[in-house]
């Protein structure tokens, strides 16, 4: 009889041993799948042809810097992801714009997106430093912000329009432009799949389900100006001025 029951627990204990091994090398196969579907991930988001791409010009001309220096900001854009916001504080299309871009620059930025606002003027009074100064504070604008008095920065990216974003990935290659309000959802995708291939780069999580900026519109989103795509010039005459600045 205590042969027989020494003989069940020794073959109890060999059977729960087994289990474990079977267990362990379960694990391990697991770990070994996932491992080569992150890595796959990784390969398949750093295998993009940017022939077709063209580099980010060098922000030049500046005459005025808020929210940063020009060392500063030299030593920043590298290795990030840049939205670039060409815009002016008179500009009621460009205001609009600025809810979005000051919560993305809040949700994003410690996770490699730089958002760099280029201060285009189209008004004398809109190259004064106090006066956009006031409404970097106004619209609570965190991020840098620069002053383009003579547009040269304007002429580099070869822009014609207020407002206009161009997103540079982490190499410096623009991957995306838009032209005026809108697309929101667009541009906030564009942003979190450019932060994913940087993360890859670098070897960090990769996280692409992020939820979404999601801000009320204002009652006069839909109403669009002509400045917009042509600026004070064209709309002169023709009684289409978004104000009388």
């Amino acid at each position: 009889m205590k042969t027989e029951i020494k003989n069940a627990i020794i073959f109890g204990i060999v059977i729960i041993i087994i289990v474990g091994i079977i267990s362990v090398i379960l694990s391990s196969l697991n770990f070994d799948t996932q491992t080569t579907e992150t890595t796959h991930e990784i390969n398949s988001i750093t295998k993009i042809d940017k022939s077709k791409f063209k580099k980010a010009p060098e922000i030049i001309g500046i005459t005025h810097y808020f929210n940063t220096t020009p060392e500063k900001l030299a030593n920043e854009i590298k290795g990030k992801v840049v939205l670039y916001d060409i815009w002016t504080y008179s500009c009621i299309n460009c205001v609009r714009t600025l809810p979005y871009i000051v919560a993305w620059n809040e949700k994003y930025s410690d996770s490699g997106l730089l958002i760099i606002g280029i201060h285009s003027p189209e008004f004398e009074f809109e190259k004064i430093p106090e006066n956009v100064e006031s409404a970097i504070i106004k619209h609570g604008i965190k991020y840098p912000v620069v002053m383009d008095n003579d547009m040269e920065t304007w002429k580099a990216f070869e822009n014609r329009y207020w407002p206009r974003k161009y997103i540079a990935d982490d190499e410096g290659y623009i991957r995306y432009d838009h032209i005026g309000e809108g697309d929101y959802k667009e541009t906030e995708k564009t942003i979190q799949t450019l932060l994913n291939e940087r993360a890859a780069h670098l070897g960090l999580q990769i996280n692409s389900t992020e939820k979404l900026v999601d801000i009320k519109e204002l009652e006069h989103s839909n109403f669009k100006t002509p400045e917009l795509y042509f600026g004070y010039k064209f709309a002169q005459g023709r009684n289409q001025l978004g104000s009388n600045e």
